[in-house]
């Protein structure tokens, strides 16, 4: 059985589905086409699993991991 409980739902244009706050999902979970993640640099990404493929930039020589006053 699966439930969906929801507090509020506001119309998008198009094909959009909007949450503000918080969203906790459990499970797996599938998705296609592009993501991004934060819109700040002050935004964080955190880890608390094993990543279990290649991490493999679109171009090559382009980007960095790390920075020399974060590495």
């Amino acid at each position: 059985m699966s439930n969906i409980n929801v507090n509020n739902i506001t119309p998008q244009t198009g094909t959009k589905v909007s949450v503000s706050g918080s969203l906790h999902a459990s499970g797996d979970i599938t998705a296609f086409g592009n993501i991004t993640l934060g819109d700040q640099n002050t935004d964080e990404i955190v880890f608390a699993a094993d990543i279990s493929s290649s991490i493999i930039p679109v171009a090559s020589n382009t980007y960095d991991l790390g920075a020399s006053n974060a590495r």
